[in-house]
């Protein structure tokens, strides 16, 4: 993806990332363009990377988390009942999306294991991944708010 944050982490971890244009990813695949690609499971398995890619890695490297989004104008609109409403549901079709989403993300790990060899990383191994790309976030916390980036690092530490 051609995410200044995403690339500088991956330069963080040892890697060259190139980021092509979606559409062109499995000829580039498939030509030898691209050793590798970046994606959740799902896309992989609809995409049929593993037509032309031999080896799948359970990283977990990165978590892309999905907004609701609002429009303030509209928002600042509605009755704070209404407001209530939307919220509740946001919250409950939040729910339901991430349990969903490791549904879906599961079934398509075992449908591609058939066809390509798996590996997953260690705990140690993931701890590493973490500790290499703090120099990301802190090169990228002031362009995103170093209170926020503060805000979620401590969200995950209570997570954990």
């Amino acid at each position: 993806m051609e995410n200044a944050i995403h690339l500088d982490a991956w330069r963080e971890l040892g890697a060259n990332p190139s980021p092509m244009a979606f559409p062109e990813l499995f000829a580039g695949l498939q030509q030898g363009t691209m050793d590798g690609q970046e994606n959740p499971y799902p896309t992989i398995l609809l995409s049929n990377f593993y037509e032309v890619q031999d080896y799948l890695s359970g990283t977990n490297h990165v978590y892309t988390p999905f907004i609701f989004l609002f429009s303030q104008q509209i928002w600042d609109t509605l009755t704070p009942e209404q407001q209530e409403i939307l919220t509740d549901a946001a919250v409950e079709a939040g729910k339901f999306n991430r349990q969903r989403n490791r549904e879906v993300a599961i079934e398509s790990l075992e449908q591609l294991q058939e066809n390509m060899e798996f590996s997953e990383i260690s705990p140690e191994e993931h701890q590493r991944f973490q500790d290499a790309v703090l120099p990301v976030i802190d090169k990228h916390a002031d362009s995103i708010g170093r209170e926020i980036v503060d805000e979620y690092l401590a969200e995950i530490e209570k997570a954990q």
